[in-house]
Order: structure tokens, then C-alpha cells, then sequence
């Protein structure tokens, strides 16, 4: 909630702490409203849309 207050405003990264009983493979990302819509609207065009990225994406899709 801070961050989304802030002027300059930072996304946070969780979950890096390797001695957390949490899966390896994952981790946190968060970010205010307001950056996750500019991070949205420049996903076009972005390595987001690359063969190998796309990829992942439709594979977890699946998996859920």
C-alpha cells in the first residue's frame, strides 16, 4: 500500500529467500495498480510475445 502511495512507485519481489520451505520454482512479484497497467499495456511486442515465452505460458495455462 505504500508503494501504491509513493511517487515513485517500486514492484516487489518475494519469496527469493532460499531456505523457506516454499517450492524452489516459485516466487512473489507485486506491483501497485497503476505500474501493472503500463507494464500491461507494453506487453505488445514485448519477449512476453516470443515463440519460446509464449510457449511456457500456453503450457502453464494447461496445468491449471
Amino acid at each position: 500500500m505504500r508503494e501504491a502511495r509513493s511517487e515513485r512507485q517500486r514492484a516487489v519481489v518475494g519469496l527469493t529467500d532460499v531456505t523457506l520451505k516454499f517450492p524452489k520454482d516459485l516466487l512473489t512479484f507485486a506491483a501497485p495498480c497503476r505500474m501493472y497497467r503500463e507494464m500491461e499495456s507494453n506487453v505488445e511486442g514485448s519477449f512476453l510475445e516470443k515463440h519460446n515465452r509464449k510457449g511456457l505460458l500456453d503450457r502453464n495455462l494447461a496445468e491449471q
